[in-house]
């Protein structure tokens, strides 16, 4: 549901998805050292405060060359645990790779904070692209709990 309605405030202005960030971060409690602005498969449309179960987080939109949305979200982890039998192998990374209602979900946990890729990229093919956006996203984007 957050994946949907954030991919329907999206646009596709770089500069003014840059320079609401600051606003965004302080309103969602998540603080980003760096973030993934994007290539040319794939680019920032949106960020937005967003909340996920009752837990205020961000989420960033990004589209893709070929047509897709694939949104961001990161909210606090506290006691989420990942199960360890789910996991698979992304470049250096192990996060959970699902596909639930006709969308493909990637989780994983970085400084304390549950973070998902959700996109409706579901056809091998596409998830194999899915997961290409994660190592792309995953290692220029560093999400950090306000304190």
């Amino acid at each position: 549901t957050e994946h949907a309605r954030a991919m329907s405030w999206g646009g596709n202005e770089v500069d003014v998805v840059r320079a609401a960030l600051p606003k965004v971060m302080d309103e969602s409690g998540v603080t980003l050292n760096y973030v993934f602005i994007g290539d040319e498969e794939i680019w920032l449309a949106n960020a937005q405060p967003t909340y996920v179960e009752g837990h205020r987080g961000l989420s960033l939109t990004y589209h893709t060359a070929i047509g897709h949305a694939v949104t961001y979200m990161i909210v606090p982890g506290g006691s989420v645990n990942l199960p360890e039998r789910e996991r698979v192998q992304i470049d250096r990374w192990r996060p959970i790779v699902r596909r639930e209602g006709g969308f493909s979900l990637i989780l994983w946990k970085q400084q304390g904070l549950l973070c998902a890729l959700v996109s409706d990229l579901v056809s091998d093919d596409d998830l194999a692209r899915l997961k290409q956006y994660y190592v792309k996203v995953r290692s220029s984007t560093e999400p950090v709990p306000t304190s």
